[in-house]
C-alpha cells in the first residue's frame, strides 16, 4: 500500500467522525468530549503522514496541504471553544457553544482540500 493511500484512508475516517460533530453543532448539542478527541486524533494522525508525505514526494498538491492547515487551525479553536473555554463552561452542558457557520466553514475547507488531495493523485 502506498503512503498517499494511508494519507488518504486517515482523513475519511476523521471526516466521517466530523460528521457526527457537524450534526451535534447544527442541532446545538454538545458532542461527546470523546468523540471529539477521537476526530482529533484521527485528524493530526493523518496532517501527519501528509506532511511527511509532502516532504518526500515530488507530486503532492501544496494548495491542499495548506488549506488542511487552514482547517486544522480552525478544529483547533472549536475544540477549544466547545470544551476548555469559560464560555463553554458557562454553557448548559447540553447545549454546543461552536457557531454553526465555524463548523460549516471547518466541513467546506476539509472537503475541498480532500478534494484537491483525490484530484492531485488520481485525477
Amino acid at each position: 500500500m502506498e503512503s498517499i493511500h494511508i494519507v488518504i484512508g486517515t482523513f475519511t475516517l476523521a471526516a466521517l467522525i466530523g460528521l457526527y460533530l457537524l450534526f451535534c453543532v447544527v442541532r446545538r448539542k454538545k458532542p461527546k468530549y470523546w468523540i471529539a478527541l477521537l476526530h482529533a486524533l484521527f485528524a493530526v494522525a493523518a496532517m501527519a503522514f501528509f506532511t511527511v508525505y509532502t516532504l518526500i514526494s515530488q507530486d503532492t498538491n501544496i494548495t491542499s496541504f495548506i488549506i488542511f492547515i487552514f482547517v486544522a487551525l480552525l478544529g483547533i479553536y472549536m475544540l477549544y471553544r466547545e470544551f476548555f473555554s469559560k464560555q463553554s463552561k458557562q454553557s448548559e452542558l447540553a447545549a454546543s457553544t461552536v457557531p454553526t457557520p465555524l463548523a460549516l466553514l471547518h466541513a467546506l475547507a476539509a472537503v475541498s482540500a480532500f478534494i484537491l488531495l483525490l484530484l492531485s493523485q488520481f485525477g
